[in-house]
């Protein structure tokens, strides 16, 4: 006979079945306060914090990942629902072999200069969500790198303009001069033209 699960149980598995596909990963332990995210995937440093909760209660979920986000807890954040059936099984093997075949719907949730941003997913079985995680979390790097590499441009730009004589650079060379204004988008007149 069946009998009920708890739901951390299932985030522990979900935690193993995860890692199990590559994902480096830490099971915080299990607390009466739930104020911990259930299961937090580490990779280079950023951290992605996984919270699972039954489908039904889905805006409770998003409340909960929302908090720990704020909070400071991870980066980003995914919210997973789980179908009704994981919640009763006969045993463990079968509870996890339950996981590995059940879909999973949810939503990715990251900081954008508006603030926390839900994207929703469609349901996947749990290598698939492994591969979403890290596609995820290897954007974000990419974009941080690339803001990185895109503050170390700006920065040697605003060196170069520094250490420019600008007086013998205009009263030099006027196809330079012609040429700089172009390039940036400025009129004759010294005005920056319209796209």
């Amino acid at each position: 006979m069946s009998e009920k699960v708890r739901e951390e149980v299932i985030n522990v598995l979900f935690a193993q079945i995860l890692k199990t596909k590559g994902l480096s990963l830490v099971i915080p332990e299990i607390s009466g306060k739930r104020r911990r995210p259930d299961i937090i995937v580490d990779l280079y440093g950023l951290r992605l914090l996984i919270e699972g909760r039954n489908e039904s209660l889905e805006k409770s979920l998003y409340k909960d990942i929302r908090v720990k986000l704020e909070e400071g807890y991870g980066d980003m954040g995914m919210a997973i629902l789980y179908p009704d059936k994981l919640y009763f099984a006969d045993d463990i093997d079968k509870l996890k072999t339950k996981i590995e075949k059940s879909r999973f719907a949810g939503s990715v949730i990251n900081w954008t200069v508006e603030g926390l941003k839900f994207v929703k997913f469609k349901k996947n079985k749990v290598g698939d969500i492994a591969e979403l995680i890290r596609e995820v979390l290897n954007i974000y790097i990419k974009n941080d790198i690339l803001y990185q590499q895109i503050l170390e441009v700006q920065s040697s730009i605003d060196n170069i303009v520094k250490n420019i004589n600008l007086p013998d650079l205009w009263h030099s060379d006027k196809d330079l001069l012609a040429k700089l204004k172009w390039s940036l988008g400025i009129s004759s007149n010294g005005k920056k033209e319209k796209d």
